[in-house]
This record gives C-alpha cells, structure tokens and sequence, in this order.
C-alpha cells in the first residue's frame, strides 16, 4: 500500500505501540500527527525522529474523552495539512489494577470514557 504523502493521526502516538506506529508510518512516507494528553517530551521526540526520516509532522495535546478537544484537535489537522487521510485509535487505558469490586465508578468512568467514547 502506498502511503507516501498521506496524513495520518496517532491518538496516543507519544509512547509504546503509539509511538511505534508514528514511526512505521513516517518510514512509510505519511506526514503524522502525534496526539498526547501528559507526554509532552515524548511525543517532542517521536517528532524529532519523523522529522529525521523527511517528512511533516506535529503534535496535538488533546484527551480524546473530550468531544471539544478532538473537534479541535482534527480542526488543526486540516487546517494545517488541507486533509486527515488516515486515523489511527491507539489511546487506551487500564484503568486502576485492582479487585472488579474494588474499582471506584470514578476511574470506571474514566475507562469508559478514553476506551470508549474517545473511540466514537
């Protein structure tokens, strides 16, 4: 598949398997758009290394559980790149590691609000 030249947006794209499929896409020839909510300083890297490899990129703070910040943050996509051609839904959370009867509706909400809604 030939992806050289396309754009492409990496929720969660700072770290780990987000910050893996950055690369591969950039070594692929997509301009990316790496997304973080708290990893500033890695997703600055991620872009220092898509930079190295010749094509665009950036990065968007944005937590994908808020309808507001994704309409802004794919706004700035286009507005920057004149199109979205590939979205990737890489950000998920855990939540608290603990006993089912254990976990507070608060952080199960909040689950469900990156796993879930953040995906929608």
């Amino acid at each position: 598949m030939d992806l050289k030249g396309k754009v492409a947006l990496v929720t969660g794209g700072s770290r780990g398997i987000g910050r893996a499929i950055v690369l591969e896409l950039a070594e692929k020839g997509c301009h990316v758009v790496i997304n973080y909510v708290s990893h500033e300083e890695e997703a600055k890297s991620a872009l220092d290394l898509i930079k190295k490899i010749n094509v665009n990129g950036m990065i968007v703070k944005a937590d994908v559980s808020k309808f507001s910040e994704v309409k802004k943050m794919v706004d700035n996509v286009i507005s920057t790149f004149g199109r979205m051609d590939i979205l990737v839904n890489n950000v998920a959370i855990v939540g608290a590691r603990k006993e089912i009867s254990d976990i507070t509706e608060e952080v199960w909400d909040r689950v469900i609000d990156i796993n879930l809604k953040g995906r929608f």
